[in-house]
């Protein structure tokens, strides 16, 4: 899932504005980009580790 996530948002180029009318796209190589998203993966599981933490602990002080 935070893998997934990490494709929807992690920006894959940069754009800059040279002038008016122009621009320059440069894009992150492909070792680049995959680690970025691996780091977005391993983030994303340590906060569902902690949220379902959390929750078991509610539950179980609920019964």
């Amino acid at each position: 899932m935070g893998i997934g996530i990490g494709i929807l948002f992690v920006r894959y180029e940069q754009v800059t504005r040279v002038s008016f009318d122009v621009t320059e796209t440069s894009y992150l190589s492909p070792m680049e980009y995959i680690i970025i998203l691996l780091k977005y993966g391993v983030i994303t599981a340590i906060l569902g580790l902690l949220f379902g933490w959390y929750r078991y602990n509610k539950q179980k002080k609920a019964v």
